[in-house]
């Protein structure tokens, strides 16, 4: 009888666990997929030991830069218009086709990362990014300048890249302090590129503005080809398919 018991009690707290494992099963399902990655371990990071502080001081500064390059025109549209003989109306494209070219390469390009090593996404983008500031720079038209603003804007969110990436490589017990001190990098960027827009344009011209911001970036560029790590494929969707998962 006894045995009997204890069987049914053994079975009882089996089956408990059993339920209990089959919840957490669900309730973790029903998670965003960007809390599932924030809670994943490091074995999708190739770098053989955890990444040491300065991995992530250049992730952070990365992030910085980039998330400056779409806001350097804000306080300079006016400066713009003058320099172009244009209305402030026509001024305006050039923010609306950087910040739209944002919001396309967002949608469009973010994804390769999952996709594809974010290494070699980020590296990519800042290959074009670069050239795309200093087009800017040298601008002849205002038509010129915009155009090379939406091309700017479409490779400036290598930085929504290098965020994820910071968060794979970063250790679990480390995760969270890395995270803070990437987006709060994210935030002083976007607070940066406004003033120090205005502030070069007005004592030098708003082109060293984004002369500057190429400068910036170059300087960079050696230390991500150094130091950026290799992540694996997330995901083996296609492009389309990928796409469309965003959307539910």
């Amino acid at each position: 009888m006894s045995k009997e018991r204890a069987h049914g009690s053994s079975f009882g707290r089996t089956r408990g666990r059993g339920n209990s494992i089959r919840g957490e099963a669900v309730a973790y399902a029903g998670f965003p997929d960007i809390m599932r990655r924030a809670q994943q371990r490091n074995e999708v990071v190739t770098t053989p030991h955890p990444p040491g502080r300065g991995l992530m001081v250049l992730l952070a500064v990365s992030v910085f830069a980039g998330a400056g390059t779409i806001h350097y025109q804000t306080p300079m549209l006016a400066a713009f218009a003058a320099e172009f003989k244009a209305d402030a109306a026509a001024a305006g494209w050039v923010a609306t086709l950087t910040f739209g070219g944002f919001l396309a390469g967002t949608i469009f390009l973010v994804p390769l990362g999952d996709r594809f090593d974010k290494r070699r996404v980020i590296l990519a983008q800042l290959a074009v990014l670069i050239p795309a500031l200093l087009a800017m720079a040298a601008a002849p038209s205002l038509a010129a300048l915009a155009a090379a603003g939406l091309v700017a804007g479409v490779t400036a969110c290598f930085a929504q890249i290098v965020i994820p990436l910071a968060a794979e490589v970063a250790s679990p017990e480390k995760r969270g302090r890395v995270m803070g001190a990437i987006l709060a990098c994210l935030f002083l960027g976007i607070l940066f590129g406004r003033m120090a827009g205005g502030l070069v344009a007005s004592t030098l011209g708003w082109r060293w503005t984004y002369v500057g911001a190429a400068a910036m970036l170059l300087a960079l560029a050696p230390a991500l080809v150094l130091w950026l790590p290799s992540t694996p494929s997330r995901t083996q969707l296609g492009y389309g398919r990928l796409l469309r998962s965003l959307a539910g």
